[in-house]
């Protein structure tokens, strides 16, 4: 049956016009993949803004892996006001299936929910139906939580797996023995806890540098034994600049896999945490060279205020390539704790960076650009 948004064309149609009209190489990739559409999902409490913004994420995945085929927004959208559809979460699946068949022609649909699960907590809940299977049975019938809206992206990535058996991330699997080695292997920033040092905690900057702001302390644990580090931080500094405080550098290995793990309690301010990363670099009129950052892993730090909370990602230094094609490998790493607007008291404590996989045995050492040239490599 013709979808009734296309007057004489099915969705695969328009995907071989494509490549008759000098798209082949794009088109190529999504010929003869099932056709799949994301509906909005629900979101009860702000008028279904986040799943708006959930059901964007899906579609945004699908079409840069190339998973599927699926259609503009601006389309559905002019699908679903032509049918007087308005999908819900708890609609029958045979409702949805006849809207499918009959005013998209598609193989699957996607529909679900987001719900709020305790502070600032995801649950996000998504069915898809595939038409060979009919209604009585979904493809697809999953939920998972997350920490925050920033962690939507996790979500996506885990339920298009459970979906497609396809891995959606540009990062290899972790080994068998991450978890062991995240157990057992050693802290490679200072010690764990903030608890050795003299003038500063070991492993991290003196006090006095600039971007602490003079608001950045050494202080006993209010809600337990030992030490951690307390950002007082007055409404002006807050407003403007924040409060930064810095581990000193450590190596790392461009290619492997690291976690980063530390406990923060916000009495109101915003918290952030950057793992920064740091190659050796020689810019041209300079004496020097001087280690300097060339990407980051940031970590909003977001959760109940006036309650310590765990806060944890995994981090992957790289090899990176400028525009102007100079490759630099990651040799170094720095933890760096942040605070900002609003003003108040923030601690952090227990800050752990381990090593949890290797890299990979076989890397090409540089990519190739699309000039067909191998960029230069820079050295000191």
């Amino acid at each position: 049956m013709r979808p009734r948004w296309l007057p004489a064309l099915s969705l695969r149609a328009l995907v071989a016009l494509a490549v008759l009209a000098g798209a082949a190489g794009a088109a190529e990739d999504f010929a003869g993949k099932p056709v799949l559409v994301v509906l909005d999902f629900d979101s009860a409490w702000d008028e279904g803004k986040t799943g708006r913004f959930v059901a964007s994420n899906f579609r945004a995945k699908i079409t840069r892996y190339k998973l599927f085929v699926t259609i503009e927004d601006m389309d559905r959208e002019q699908v679903q006001k032509d049918a007087g559809f308005k999908p819900s979460f708890d609609m029958a699946p045979q409702k949805v299936q006849a809207f499918a068949k009959e005013w998209l022609d598609c193989d699957m649909v996607m529909w679900g929910k987001v719900e709020q699960a305790g502070g600032e907590q995801l649950r996000i809940h998504a069915k898809v139906l595939d038409r060979k299977m009919g209604a009585e049975k979904l493809k697809l019938d999953s939920a998972t939580v997350v920490e925050n809206k920033y962690a939507v992206q996790t979500a996506v990535f885990k339920i298009l797996t459970e979906l497609t058996g396809f891995t959606v991330s540009k990062y290899p699997p972790l080994p068998p023995d991450a978890e062991e080695r995240w157990q057992k292997g050693p802290n490679l920033v200072g010690s764990d806890g903030f608890e050795k040092g003299t003038k500063h905690p070991e492993g991290w900057e003196p006090f006095g540098v600039d971007w602490q702001m003079g608001e950045a302390h050494w202080e006993s644990n209010p809600d337990e034994t030992g030490k951690c580090i307390v950002f007082r931080m007055s409404p002006g500094v807050a407003a403007m600049e924040g409060v930064a405080y810095y581990s000193e550098f450590f190596d790392v290995e461009p290619g492997a896999t690291y976690r980063v793990r530390l406990r923060v309690k916000s009495m109101a301010p915003t918290v952030k945490v950057f793992v920064k990363y740091y190659a050796w670099l020689h810019t041209p009129g300079e004496p020097k060279g001087q280690w300097r950052e060339v990407g980051r892993s940031p970590m909003n730090c977001r959760g109940p205020k006036k309650q310590w909370g765990w806060h944890e990602r995994d981090c992957h230094p790289r090899r990176y390539k400028t525009r102007a094609g100079h490759v630099y490998d990651v040799k170094k790493c720095r933890i760096g704790l942040y605070a900002y607007h609003p003003g108040g008291v923030v601690y952090f404590d227990d800050v752990v960076f381990k090593q949890i996989a290797d890299p990979p045995k076989e890397v090409a050492p540089y990519a190739v650009g699309a000039s067909g040239r191998k960029p230069t490599e820079r050295k000191e």
